[in-house]
């Protein structure tokens, strides 16, 4: 017998319920982690890129979008309850993507240029938001200075040519990304008109060579397998 309209928007609302009280749990537990991390780093963006690889095994039928999108927000959300002064420097051009990425939840520094960018982490900001087209200003920006990284790509999966139509924005912060199962391997390389950002896959011991001084490994970031 097919049920009612009234009886399937009742089931929808349980669910909806559930949902909810399990969200509620999610964020009590992120406090706990806050507590045992005793001050360490809130944003772990190889541990987020786990998760999404996860979730899309789990449920593969499921548009890619659908999980990464509630679970962003979920993420972003854990982490500012960690830690709410955090704040982050993003260039114009990257506004939309730290819109979604960070929603609401953390302090976003307009920035007009690069330099504006180094400047607001200079005086504090813990991470930048770049986007991958701003290569050569950011291949410049990181060789000038080796105790900043490339620590995530975002959308993270925008690497595979599906990020809601984001323009795909790298992570700069002080702190190296975690070892994750699927990784490429940033450098930043060349001088001048040349300067750029070139990948390789996974975390090749001899990755500098055939590159001239000041080149370096700009960061080893979570990617989807589609493309490691």
């Amino acid at each position: 017998m097919v049920e009612n309209l009234q009886d399937i928007r009742a089931s929808i609302d349980m669910i909806d319920d559930q949902l909810l009280d399990l969200i509620c749990r999610r964020m009590d537990l992120s406090k706990a982690v806050a507590t045992a991390k005793s001050g360490g780093v809130t944003y772990r963006p190889g541990r987020e890129a786990e998760v999404f690889l996860r979730l899309a095994e789990k449920a593969p039928d499921l548009p890619a979008g659908i999980a990464r999108n509630i679970w962003r927000q979920i993420m972003t959300a854990s982490s500012a309850q960690q830690d709410r002064s955090v704040g982050v420097a993003v260039l114009n051009s990257a506004l939309p993507t730290a819109s979604w990425h960070f929603g609401g939840q953390l302090s976003l520094i307009s920035c007009n240029t690069i330099s504006a960018c180094s400047a607001a982490v200079q005086d504090g900001a813990a991470y930048a938001l770049v986007p991958v087209s701003e290569d050569a200003a950011l291949a410049a920006w990181l060789m000038q200075n080796q105790d900043l990284h490339i620590i995530a790509i975002t959308p993270f999966a925008a690497v595979h040519e599906d990020g809601d139509g984001l323009p795909p924005c790298y992570v700069i912060g002080r702190t190296e990304a975690d070892p994750v199962r699927h990784e490429t391997t940033l450098i930043a390389c060349g001088d001048g008109d040349t300067a750029r950002i070139e990948a390789c896959s996974g975390r090749p011991a001899d990755a500098l060579a055939g590159y001239a001084a000041p080149a370096r490994i700009a960061g080893v970031i979570a990617t989807s397998p589609k493309t490691d």
